[in-house]
């Protein structure tokens, strides 16, 4: 991303813009944060399990997001008080990429980034049935983003400092490599969780004339509009990278704190959504991270025309923050897979 004069000095702009807002997006996700912990140890210890890796997540996420706006702070200092004595010094302070403050910064923005990206192959991973094999794609995906970052940061520590250049050139592919990485893993997961929790409303339709589309569109909304902020920033910044445009820094300093206020505001919609959809069913209890509500029967048709007596259940699962609505399942023991009107087999009960 080579640049020249001009856009070193619309840098110092950029950065200073970028500090601003960042601030005030960083204070709306503290204003989130605590309220989205509270309700997840709060309904978590009604229930007895509390998801630990949705919360070690959610506190990683936390401390990424306050270093980096923190660094920003400091850097803004040095570069408007210490080094505004003359016209370019805050543009060729922030121009210096080895600074170890900036090195500090852009790791939080990855540690940041490639927590988003595990926690979506969580998720992905919890809706597939606790799958493995569905999570590979998306998890080499990541790693080699990670691998690509660390390039990145070590080519940054050996530039001494750099006027006229933002990046070093054979950086760029590597810079390149990562967001197509990041936004790759956010399409994967969103398709697949979608096909998934369609695909399951599906099958309900089809074994047991049963629609859950109600239960399951909260579900399918979260996961979209979690995915199309976090997808769209990575695709602004990789846009204004190729355009070799100064202002790429701008939307780097910002998107930490709205990723985080993201984050806090699902937590808060879906536990508050969990509150409100727990009065459909009777009081849970006991500490098994699995509830099974009372049901009600239904009658399946069979190949010949022939009716079955099956069992329509209430089943909660509070291992994630997305499997904490009721979903209705189709309970196996009271299903007899040979007379199952539906193409395939059924698949086991999921977790969404």
């Amino acid at each position: 991303m080579a640049v020249g004069l001009a856009q070193v000095q619309q840098l110092s702009a950029a950065s200073l813009y970028g500090a601003l807002f960042e601030t005030g997006f960083y204070f709306m996700y503290i204003l989130t944060f605590p309220i989205s912990l509270w309700l997840m140890l709060r309904n978590g210890g009604k229930q007895g399990s509390v998801n630990k890796v949705i919360l070690a997540f959610t506190i990683l996420v936390f401390v990424s997001t306050t270093t980096h706006w923190v660094l920003t702070v400091i850097r803004l200092q040095r570069a408007f008080i210490v080094n505004g004595t003359t016209a370019l010094g805050p543009a060729l302070y922030y121009a210096n990429m080895s600074d170890p403050l900036e090195l500090m910064k852009v790791s939080m923005y990855v540690m940041g980034g490639t927590i988003m990206d595990f926690m979506m192959i969580y998720r992905l991973h919890l809706v597939w049935g606790r799958s493995y094999l569905i999570a590979v794609i998306p998890t080499l995906a990541t790693l080699t983003q990670l691998g690509g970052y660390c390039i990145q940061m070590s080519k940054y520590a050996k530039i001494k400092f750099i006027i006229g250049a933002l990046h070093d050139k054979p950086v760029g592919a590597f810079i390149i490599m990562n967001y197509c990485c990041t936004i790759s893993v956010t399409v994967f997961c969103t398709v697949m969780i979608t096909y998934r929790i369609i695909r399951k409303n599906g099958l309900l339709k089809r074994a047991a004339n049963y629609n859950s589309w109600n239960l399951l569109k909260p579900v399918l909304q979260i996961v979209i509009e979690g995915a199309m902020v976090y997808g769209f920033l990575a695709l602004l910044v990789l846009c204004l990278y190729v355009l070799d445009h100064p202002w790429t820094f701008f939307v780097l300093d910002i998107s930490p704190p709205i990723v985080a206020t993201n984050h806090s505001a699902i937590l808060i919609r879906v536990h508050t959504l969990r509150n409100g959809s727990s009065t459909n069913g009777p009081p849970s209890g006991g500490s098994s991270h699995k509830q099974t509500f009372s049901g009600e029967r239904r009658m399946m048709k069979g190949p010949n025309g022939e009716t079955t007596p099956i069992k329509i259940i209430r089943q909660v699962d509070f291992v994630d923050d997305l499997s904490s609505f009721p979903m209705q399942e189709l309970h196996m023991r009271d299903l007899p897979s040979h007379r199952i009107q539906s193409p395939g087999r059924i698949p086991r009960p999921i977790q969404v």
